[in-house]
């Protein structure tokens, strides 16, 4: 064999060699990727039916595949069905329906409980306040429960203003973050009760009376108490609060959209109250009205949209 041909022939294996390990090398990476991307998702969402998480996965791998990596990941991922998913939050007794969590998630949410059953048990502002504060540190780590937001919300007669409004924004961050479908409302019709309707004569208060209520009638809204929605509206026209206090109407004229939605799907209750008060020449109020009522079309023209408003300044 020549020289020549000899060196050409092991040119010719160095490069098939090389082209062997860049192949290798992409699916290693393809491989890691994609169990990256599993690991995003499930972390993101805490939990996942594994046909939802095989639907999103379907452009990047087979379902036989998906186990695989599933059991790739057996140090981070858990596949559970009922009873076991119950210890995680998961409402579905279809035993035959997996789903995949993170294995980390029990301690957690455990740990909730446990904060959140000495909130139940406790009448003190100061114990209530610092549990409190504690959960807040992992609302975006867990999926608090409806029967467990209703305990915070059977908190809510209790005086301190402050906590109050602390409570009613957890509340309406949980749900709007976890997208939560309120089935027993009863459990939080007593916000309506709790929200100011005679203002102090202190600005420190009545600022923060206002916060109470402004926070108030935007978890009414996202529980779906739609008549409790309309009926603090009424309240404030009838206690002049529309004219009397400005941070009460800009509230109403600002409204989210749960709150605009609700206001314009009640237009012919809301539009004789209006005839009624120019009947009775309150112009002021007729007007205030108006804006509002004005303001919520406008509002839930973009219906289409999400609500993003997140109550999270506190």
């Amino acid at each position: 064999m020549s020289v020549d041909k000899k060196q050409k022939d092991e040119e010719t294996e160095q490069s098939s060699a090389l082209s062997e390990d860049n192949l290798n090398s992409d699916a290693t990476d393809n491989e890691t990727n994609i169990n990256m991307k599993i690991l995003n998702i499930v972390k993101a969402r805490k939990y996942i039916k594994i046909s939802d998480l095989i639907d999103m996965l379907k452009e990047d791998c087979v379902r036989a595949s998906v186990y695989r990596r599933l059991n790739q990941l057996k140090d981070e991922l858990l596949l559970v069905k009922y009873p076991d998913s119950v210890k995680y939050g998961i409402k579905d007794n279809n035993k035959k329906t997996s789903y995949v969590v993170r294995k980390d998630y029990l301690p957690l949410i455990t740990y909730v409980s446990e904060v959140l059953n000495t909130v139940k048990r406790s009448k003190d502002a100061t114990t209530i306040d610092i549990r409190l504060s504690e959960l807040k540190k992992y609302e975006d780590m867990v999926n608090i429960s409806e029967e467990q937001l209703a305990i915070l919300a059977n908190k809510l007669e209790i005086k301190d203003l402050r906590l109050r409004y602390h409570l009613l924004s957890f509340i309406g961050y949980q749900i709007l973050r976890n997208k939560t479908n309120i089935n027993n409302k009863e459990n939080f019709s007593q916000i309506l009760d709790i929200i100011p309707n005679k203002h102090s004569v202190l600005p420190r208060e009545q600022d923060t009376e206002v916060q109470v209520k402004e926070v108030a009638i935007h978890l009414l809204s996202l529980i779906g108490l739609k008549d409790e929605v309309i009926k603090q509206l009424k309240n404030d026209v009838k206690n002049e609060y529309l004219t009397l206090f400005n941070r009460v109407w800009y509230d109403y004229l600002s409204t989210k959209m749960s709150v605009a939605l609700i206001i314009e799907n009640k237009r012919r209750d809301l539009f004789d109250m209006e005839m009624d008060l120019k009947k009775k020449g309150k112009k002021e109020f007729t007007e205030k009205l108006a804006k509002v009522r004005e303001r919520a079309l406008e509002t839930s023209k973009n219906s289409k949209k999400v609500d993003e408003t997140i109550l999270k300044d506190y």
